[in-house]
């Protein structure tokens, strides 16, 4: 996979500029273009976090019955939230590696810290809660 290149900051692994707009926006968290700290604590925790507190409230404020509309805005909801965790996951893996990749050019060379510690919490995140003994999963598979 190619990393993006240290000397062009905000642009894709192939030099071209992102557009303005959301779909800039969109496309910089994918190729991993957004800081990491914006990457995570932004588009990851923040982002997944109203995004999965917009179903729980949905859920709990309509009556889910099973053919209902509720039913569907709910299903269509997760869907949406799964895509965005996708999408959100995927920049911080990718934000990470930018990280690790200037800190290893840099003179005299940087910690490696954040941008692993960044991929092992990312990993903690997704995978923690679907534990079986874990009290979170039942907070995360109400929330999904």
């Amino acid at each position: 996979m190619n990393e993006p290149t240290i000397e062009q900051p905000g642009a894709r692994a192939d030099g071209e500029p992102h557009q303005g707009g959301l779909g800039g926006y969109i496309r910089r968290q994918w190729h991993g273009d957004n800081s990491l700290l914006f990457a995570f604590w932004v588009n990851f925790v923040l982002g997944v976090f109203l995004a999965q507190s917009v179903v729980a409230l949905l859920y709990f404020a309509t009556e889910v019955s099973a053919g209902g509309l509720g039913f569907l805005l709910i299903g269509i909801l997760n869907v949406a939230t799964l895509c965005m965790m996708l999408w959100a996951s995927v920049g911080v893996w990718r934000s990470a590696g930018a990280s690790i990749a200037k800190a290893r050019a840099a003179e005299p060379p940087r910690t490696l810290f954040w941008g692993y510690g960044a991929r092992v919490a990312l990993v903690l995140l997704l995978v923690v809660p679907m534990s079986p003994f874990s009290i979170w999963r039942h907070l995360w598979l109400l929330a999904i």
